[in-house]
């Protein structure tokens, strides 16, 4: 993004400032690097010119810190981050995760977790709800007694037995993308309480009678949802904020 291309710059303009740092400036390099960070400095290559050097380093330097405390590294495979983990929820066969990154993509891996700790988090909790929801209601599984281990070591989706029909062809789970819905296309052959299972209504308040989902499902949906808008308003938020520091700081 812009922030990342503005650190890159200030980077480059750091490493030449170092690079001349024991030799004497070139007029012509200090102007052009002040035109090109924004930053007014005279030609005239003397000790003024020296001293506006250092000043020039020290605010960029500044910059580059609070573009760093704020916005996302981009993720390397070989040297991972705690922020390469900001990356779109995924319980496997149980819910599509093309409807998580739908959801998510657009606002992750933007700023740092820390910089919205409490959407993250409430995000991920949200999104837990929801799969065991629709683990429940529209696969039928029994989590009754199943929890994730202390260790984290396995998540505990990864301790379910995947049905026969869990394949990416054959999954019961109706992603709709157009309603931004979740369903099933009917009511589970091994359902007892048939009349549990509604029929959805689309983003206008009309019935999709060719859809089912239940009560439990609908209201992890709408929490999932909603959690997911907050977390997009707090990164877009966090971006702000820092453009404002970034102006103020000069």
């Amino acid at each position: 993004g812009t922030y990342r291309e503005v650190a890159a710059c200030l980077e480059g303009a750091l490493d030449m400032l170092d690079w001349t740092r024991e030799r004497k400036m070139d007029a012509d390099l200090m102007v052009l690097l002040g035109h090109e960070v924004g930053v007014g400095c005279t030609d005239d290559g003397g000790e003024e010119t020296l001293i506006e050097a250092e000043a020039m380093r020290s605010e960029w330097k500044e910059s580059l810190r609070m573009i760093q405390e704020v916005v996302a590294e981009v993720q390397h495979v070989d040297a991972p981050t705690e922020d390469d983990l900001d990356v779109s929820s995924d319980y496997g066969w149980i819910v599509p995760a093309a409807f998580f990154e739908r959801n998510e993509g657009p606002w992750r891996h933007r700023v740092k977790v820390a910089s919205a700790p409490t959407e993250y988090a409430e995000v991920h909790r949200r999104a837990d709800a929801l799969v065991r929801a629709i683990a429940t209601d529209f696969w039928g599984l029994d989590l009754a007694h199943l929890s994730t281990p202390p260790d984290d070591s396995a998540p505990w989706w990864t301790l379910l037995d995947a049905p026969a029909s869990a394949s990416a062809s054959t999954s019961v789970v109706v992603q709709d993308i157009f309603n931004n819905n979740l369903s099933l296309r009917a009511v589970p052959p091994w359902a007892d309480d048939a009349d549990r299972y509604v029929h959805p209504r689309d983003r206008n308040g009309k019935l999709l009678r060719a859809r089912r989902t239940t009560a439990p499902v609908q209201t992890a949906l709408a929490d999932y949802l909603r959690a997911c808008d907050d977390a997009r308003a707090a990164v877009a938020q966090a971006l702000r904020a820092l453009g404002a520091d970034l102006r103020d700081a000069g």
